[in-house]
């Protein structure tokens, strides 16, 4: 994984990891995930993050 691609998701993997979610307001059936994209405009990957128990 490229350090953009860190750098993009970082903030919701540890916000996760913390026990926070609900980062769009109801709008992913999990609260617990995050579905981004990373900012590489010439390379361009989404992912989805989610908890798991």
């Amino acid at each position: 994984m490229c350090e953009s691609a860190w750098q993009s998701m970082m903030p919701f993997v540890m916000t996760l990891a913390h026990g926070g979610g609900d980062f769009y307001n109801g709008w992913m059936k999990n609260p617990y995930s995050a579905m981004i994209s990373c900012n590489d405009g010439f390379r361009p990957v989404s992912f989805l993050i989610e908890t798991i128990e």
